[in-house]
Order: C-alpha cells, then structure tokens, then sequence
C-alpha cells in the first residue's frame, strides 16, 4: 500500500513539474554537430579577374615559386567561384618566395619512469628511472611576400608568407619534400584569405527536450527544414523553457548565413542569430551555456553569443562594398584602431582560427602588442594559442 503511494505521489508530482524541466542540452549528453563556418576576406576587392604572378626581381626559387603561384591560384578560385583567372586582372597577386628550407635530425633526451622494485626487506617500492628517448626533430621555413594590387597597379594589401614549422616524431617523420609543401599550401592558404572567403569547422550545442526529434535534419545538413520546423513550435509558456526554441532558432538562422551566397543576405541572417541567441539569454540567464563555452568529453563548443557577434562585424566589412587601393599603403579591413592583446583574446574566445588571428594582426593599421612575461602569461591563461603567442612576439620585434 505504501508502495502504490509513493508511486501515486512521483506521478502526480512529474505532472504538475512545468514543461521547462524537460528543456535544455541533456543532464548526461549533450548533442554536439560540426558546422563549416565561412569567415569573410579580410579584403572585399573589385572585379571578376584575378591574375597571379611571381616577382622575378625578387624570386629565388623558380620551381618552387611556381609551385606556391599555382596553389595560390587554385585557393583564390576555389574560394570565390565568381572569379577566373585571367592574363589582366582587375586583382593582381604579386609573390616572391625568398626562402624554403625543411630538416630532420635526430635527437636524445632523457625522462624518468616509476618501476616497481623491492627493497631490502622485500617489499615493494617504485623508483624513478632514466629512460633514453630517441625522436626525430622535423623542422621547415618559408619566407617571402605577397603583394595585392588593382589593374592599375595600386596597392590593396601586402604582406608576408614567414612562418617556422618544427615537429618531434617518435616514429618515421614526413619527408622534406612533403614539409616544404605543406608549408607552400600554408602559405597560397593565407594569400587567398585576403580576398576571397574560407570556410572553418567549428561545433554548435543543439538542444534537446522538445527540439531533439528535429536535430538528425541537421545531422543529415537540412538546416533549411530544421529552421522550419523549429519555426513551428508555438511559444513555449515558462520563458525559460521558451529560452531553448529562441536558442535553435539562432543555431538554425546563423549556419543558414554561413551558407548565404550574398553577403548582404548573410548579414540579415547573423543579425536574426544574434537577436535570438541575446532573447535566449534574457529569457534564461541561469543557463550558461547560452552564453559561454562548452567543453566536454571528446567535443566543444564555442560560445554562441562571441562566436555570432565576430561573424557579424566581419560580414558587416565584407557587405560595406569593395574596398579602395591605397597607393603606397596597406589597406585594413579593420579601421584604425590600434590592435591589442585583448582584441587578439577576444578573437580567441570568438573561436576564430590561429590563420584568421594572424591575418587580423598582419592587416592592422597599428599594433600595440604586450609581450612581457606577464602579458604572455595572461594570453596563455585566456586560451590564445602558442601559435598566436609566437607571431605576435615575431611582430613585436620588428
């Protein structure tokens, strides 16, 4: 009898409970989906035509810098389908490479292992041994510039292709021949950025309860169908219940702006994300992960609010119209704010890629970087990567 009462009292209970205890990303799983970002150019440039050409003044590396013109051409037109390459551009690509070296060489060190032993009286004790580590040190460098111009030979944008690569292998390294191209593809990779649109994979939080049963449409890509279905689920009573189905619709309207073929209609769309995602939060502060980043077992998630927010001041430049050369100047997407460490964190916690950071700081105006011991420590603790840190030092110094 007492048995049937408590039963009688748990589903009498689970009924009164309001449907917002049935909401939210999951008490022990959470649904976690890659999606392909498009970052912006960091130059929104005239014109259908783009040529690339090598400096022969400069170049030192024929073959080579053939290679690096080839690769670079083929990112430009994979990323802008509009575009052709063409003997007269209305964009002009101008490389030198200066410099492709790649090394191995092999290395020793030494680390300590605990093994287990028996001392005197027999018992058993572990010891710190010294174990010889044999491991082969894989290195690469490329150095050279690009130069941007329009038709008439004035300059958009110029910059640099350095970058140093070093890796340690317990096993059988990459070759020179595959570092050195990988370091060329790294190099046409950056060039392209600065005109033409890359896509990053980054991950999204779907939430669940109500919404779960509309999240394989997105699993299967179909995100057109899953805004529409999101989109006709009625407001739900308890605001923070409701908070979910505003945070699907900002999941859904934002890959639907990544996927946006116009600019300006991309813009429409991140702006409907953003007001969804800050509606999601006013409705259901307590939830953090509205707001924040997720990290879980073998996933994560940047945060949807700084993630949206980047999108959008990047799409906003890219919408504002082409820009115009600078004769004898470099020109910045990015005013004329002075760069700091903090807007290098900010880009970080946003989930913007290394590439895309290093671009941001190639193209400012004005740097006024902090690379004190304590200025170092405080962009490792933020989550800058070691990567960043080291441009950033490089850029420093120069």
């Amino acid at each position: 009898m007492f048995n049937r009462v408590v039963l009688a009292a748990v589903l009498s209970l689970a009924v009164a409970l309001p449907g917002w205890s049935r909401e939210g990303f999951g008490s022990f799983s959470k649904k976690v989906i890659e999606i392909e970002r498009t970052q912006p150019p960091a130059l929104n440039v005239p014109g259908t035509r783009v040529h690339v050409s090598v400096d022969a003044d400069r170049n030192r590396l024929t073959a080579k810098a053939e290679t690096l013109r080839q690769y670079t051409e083929a990112a430009v037109l994979a990323g802008n389908k509009k575009l052709e390459a063409a003997p007269n551009g209305d964009v002009n690509i101008i490389l030198s490479l200066d410099r492709l070296d790649a090394d191995q060489h092999n290395e020793s060190k030494t680390e300590y292992e605990s093994e287990k032993t028996k001392d005197k009286n027999g018992k058993s004790t572990y010891v710190s041994v010294p174990k010889t580590k044999n491991f082969t040190r894989s290195t690469g460098d490329i150095a050279g510039t690009y130069k941007i111009t329009d038709a008439r030979g004035r300059l958009f944008d110029s910059g640099d292709i350095d970058r140093h690569w070093e890796y340690d292998y317990d096993y059988r390294p990459l070759a020179n021949e595959k570092v050195q191209d990988l370091l060329l593809k790294e190099a046409a990779d950056k060039i392209a950025a600065r005109i033409v649109p890359t896509q990053v994979k980054t991950k999204v939080l779907m939430p669940k309860g109500t919404f779960e049963q509309f999240i394989p449409l997105a699993e299967s890509g179909a995100w057109d169908r899953y805004l529409q279905s999101v989109e006709s689920v009625p407001a739900l009573r308890d605001r923070a219940s409701d908070a979910y189905r505003e945070f699907a619709l900002g999941i859904a309207n934002e890959v639907l702006g990544y996927r946006a073929e116009d600019p300006k209609t991309a813009l429409e769309l991140l702006r409907k994300a953003a007001e969804h995602y800050r509606t999601a939060v006013a409705n259901n502060p307590d939830e953090k992960l509205f707001s924040e980043k997720y990290t879980g077992f073998l996933s994560a998630a940047s945060s949807p609010i700084d993630r949206v927010e980047a999108s959008l001041r990047a799409y906003e430049a890219w919408a504002g119209g082409p820009a115009q050369p600078k004769a004898g100047a470099i020109a910045s997407t990015h005013g004329s704010k002075t760069l700091r460490n903090q807007h290098v964190i900010d880009m970080a916690t946003a989930g913007l890629s290394d590439e895309n950071i290093m671009l941001a700081i190639d193209s400012a105006e004005a740097l006024d970087l902090d690379t004190t011991p304590e200025g170092l420590v405080a962009l490792s603790k933020a989550g800058v990567s070691k990567t960043v840190i080291a441009h950033m030092q490089k850029k420093k110094m120069k």
